[in-house]
């Protein structure tokens, strides 16, 4: 019986011994937490600083770029104001009739005759602005699209030219088989289409339809 008390004190003996062994050489686990929560708010300080960093550098680089910039001003440049006024200087005449129609109603395709105009002007002749190298194309083009006037034309690569298709919805042939639009520049029908004859000053621009090959026009021919 004294043999078993002894043994059993020895195995109570080694089990504290166990116990507080572990508790010594065990890590200080409540003081873990707080090492990460540090590292973690060092690792965000690090972020924010670099963070500021960055705006500082983006806003250095914004202040710079727009010094670079020119300032804003309502006052055109010498050269652009001395274009422009050059450009005032540049003026042509227009006009866009169809008048030889109303002679030829008959001939006339029944459902475009509501659209002709009852006196035959579709743009009256006015004075018009036009810029160095400009064509008789580019000044038809840009006024009916200003005037809001319907303008259709093809384009003939090979020849590099534009060809008049219809005007206000009037087009070729719709006033017979020799019917269509033709253009004439200080009285006489160039030899090449409106897009090649560069303007000059003064010059003087008419788009007219004829419904015969331009004879019911006068018409008469010459080189560019």
């Amino acid at each position: 019986m004294k043999n078993k008390v002894i043994a059993l004190i020895c195995v109570i003996l080694v089990l504290l011994s166990v116990f507080v062994w572990e508790m010594v050489s065990a890590p200080d686990i409540a003081k873990l937490p707080v090492q990460k929560a540090d590292t973690l708010n060092q690792e965000t300080s690090s972020d924010n600083n670099d963070l500021s960093q960055n705006i500082e550098i983006n806003k250095k680089t914004d202040e710079a770029s727009t010094e670079l910039l020119p300032p804003t001003t309502d006052v055109l440049p010498e050269s652009a104001e001395k274009a422009t006024k050059e450009n005032e200087n540049l003026t042509c005449t227009l006009s866009i009739r169809c008048d030889t129609i109303l002679n030829n109603l008959s001939m006339m395709k029944e459902e475009k005759r509501s659209i002709v105009p009852a006196n035959g002007i579709i743009y009256s002749k006015k004075d018009v602005v036009f810029y160095d190298g400009e064509s008789v194309f580019n000044v038809v083009l840009r006024e009916t699209k200003q005037n809001k006037i319907h303008f259709e034309f093809e384009i003939t690569p090979i020849y590099e030219s534009a060809y008049i298709k219809g005007i206000a919805n009037l087009y070729e042939f719709d006033c017979g088989e020799l019917s269509g639009w033709l253009y004439k520049v200080n009285g006489v029908s160039p030899s090449a289409g409106c897009s090649l004859y560069e303007l000059k000053p003064g010059d003087c621009i008419e788009i007219s339809y004829t419904c015969n090959m331009g004879k019911d026009l006068g018409d008469s021919y010459v080189g560019i």
